[in-house]
């Protein structure tokens, strides 16, 4: 039986890792007095933030990983590794969605589209992935096929998609199918924060062949840079063939999505589908053939898609588990984080469970954090304070976005401002959770701002991908305080790193122990309350 007197606050700092102080760590930088302090008076951890033997792909952790790992009680299969092996394998030509694409072509003596990310960064697409597509269309005789291609900067180099284009351009003359028909930067492209001019710049390319144009894709990638802007914010471009576009979604044309990272490709896709109107001249397109990678809307919008690689959901996982003793939770975050505590946490299942409530404050609707790197810390902090003082919830779970945010931009002075703004939300925070009774958890998902100079033998440069380090673990409550002074010494916080047993698929059995429910078999993890130090 659940102890339901049991109120717990579990607080994901996006992108904190855990690394010695030095030049090119954000987050020592500034020295967070408030993190700082709760990890010298509370009992504490360090944590694995991914599990490499999980993913034959070596990729190192993120988001949705960390995200998943902390709810479900252990590593899973990325979604990533998860169609590799369909693709490599080969029986992904054999998937009906896929067939039924084909055959819609056929019918109607029609095209098919091929929309997302060109990028090997393992986040939200694999380059790989597109070629596999590009391959089945070739079998199946499909003539006409269009890529409409994001670039990505953000996971990976800002300026990497001038190699992407190329890689892609080569093989689309080695596998003897396909056209590049729009280049799109993924700013406009992979919006969801409902900024419906970002996605209608995108929409118009893809569907009306309007926006910039250009005649070959590198030249326009090329062209973007000289103009200032990094592969994330390229606007969204035509790629012109005999003095018209080289190709727009028509009706009765099939278009796979093949990001498998369902929140960034919400809004273009339900844009195409007819459930997100984004402007008078709104130009909907009809009797299309649509399918996507992954599950990418709640079940009941009914949108008439197609899954090709469906999984189940990721069960039992905590918010299953909390939902299940009758006990409430809110999840917090801002729109930037918002399907990390919703979808990801909850296993991939996109509604909340009952009794749980989900809280997303909009970003800022700006193209740059730097120049807000407070972003909307102190609503996601007013949210989690009105939670607690509402002695409605006994879970709250909460991300703030600004260290892993800024950490992508790869100005260290801004991510370091965004660790001061975190870590002064913290301070409010725990002050709330002391006074209203609540248990603090704090841990991260995954590394970032911790590494955000690369250093190679030929010099140094900005880091903006995620790294491989691990994240803390802290348990405060006012009974628990105890003195641990050794924090502050780099050399000791290398050998603690080193020797460290704990993993985020640790976090959902410490607090399921905590609420005094017992584990289930399926959750790996081992619970951590006697193992802190």
């Amino acid at each position: 039986m659940a102890n339901l007197d049991t109120k717990i606050l579990l607080l994901i700092l996006d992108g904190w890792g855990l690394s010695p102080s030095w030049g090119g760590n954000a987050i020592s930088l500034n020295n967070p007095n408030n993190i700082n302090n709760l990890w010298r008076s509370y009992p504490h951890k360090i944590l694995k933030a991914y599990d490499r033997s999980i993913s034959k792909t070596g990729y190192i952790g993120n988001s949705e990983i960390g995200h998943s790992a902390i709810s479900a009680g252990k590593f899973v299969i990325p979604n990533l590794d998860y169609i590799d092996a369909h693709i490599n394998d080969g029986s992904y030509m054999d998937n009906q969605v896929l067939k039924l694409a084909a055959e819609n072509c056929h019918k109607h003596d029609s095209s098919l589209h091929l929309i997302g990310m060109i990028s090997n960064a393992g986040i939200h697409s694999h380059l790989n992935h597109l070629y596999a597509m590009l391959n089945f269309a070739k079998q199946q005789n499909i003539s006409k096929v269009y890529v409409h291609a994001i670039t990505d900067g953000r996971d990976t180099g800002p300026t990497d998609a001038i190699l992407y284009m190329g890689d892609l351009i080569n093989n689309i003359k080695r596998i003897g199918v396909g056209e590049i028909a729009t280049v799109s930067g993924r700013f406009y492209a992979m919006d969801k924060g409902n900024h419906y001019d970002r996605i209608n710049l995108a929409y118009k390319a893809i569907v009306q062949g309007v926006g910039d144009m250009g005649i070959e894709p590198r030249q326009v990638v090329s062209r973007s840079y000289e103009k200032g802007y990094t592969d994330e914010y390229i606007p969204p471009t035509v790629i012109i063939k005999n003095h018209k576009p080289t190709a727009r979604i028509n009706d009765f044309d099939s278009v796979i999505f093949f990001n498998y990272r369902s929140d960034r490709m919400q809004e273009l896709c339900a844009t195409l589908i007819g459930k997100f109107k984004i402007g008078w001249n709104f130009k909907r397109i009809y009797n299309l053939f649509i399918a996507t990678f992954t599950d990418y809307f709640y079940q009941e919008y009914n949108y008439g898609y197609n899954v090709i690689f469906k999984r189940p959901t990721l069960e039992p996982n905590l918010a299953q588990i909390v939902s299940n003793n009758k006990m409430r939770q809110i999840h917090i975050a801002e729109s930037e984080k918002s399907s990390h505590v919703t979808y990801f946490f909850d296993g991939g299942r996109l509604e909340a469970y009952p009794g749980e409530e989900w809280k997303i404050i909009p970003s800022p609707n700006i193209p740059d954090f730097t120049n807000k790197p407070e972003m909307s810390a102190s609503g996601v902090s007013a949210a989690i304070i009105s939670s607690m003082q509402s002695n409605k919830y006994n879970l709250i779970v909460a991300n703030l976005a600004n260290v892993d945010v800024l950490g992508h931009s790869g100005d260290i002075r801004a991510t370091a401002r965004a660790v001061d703004v975190v870590d002064a939300e913290v301070g409010k925070i725990f002050e709330q959770c002391r006074r209203n009774n609540y248990h603090l958890i704090i841990t991260s998902d995954h590394g970032n701002a911790e590494q955000m100079i690369k250093v190679a033998d030929s010099g140094s440069d900005r880091e903006i991908v995620h790294t491989v380090n691990p994240v803390p673990f802290i348990l405060a409550k006012g009974d628990a305080q105890y003195k641990n002074t050794h924090f502050a010494s780099s050399q000791n916080m290398l050998s603690d790193i080193l020797r460290s047993d704990g993993t985020l698929a640790d976090v959902a059995p410490t607090i399921l122990e905590l609420f005094e429910i017992d584990k289930p078999k399926e959750m790996e993890g081992i619970s951590l309350l006697n193992r802190l130090e």
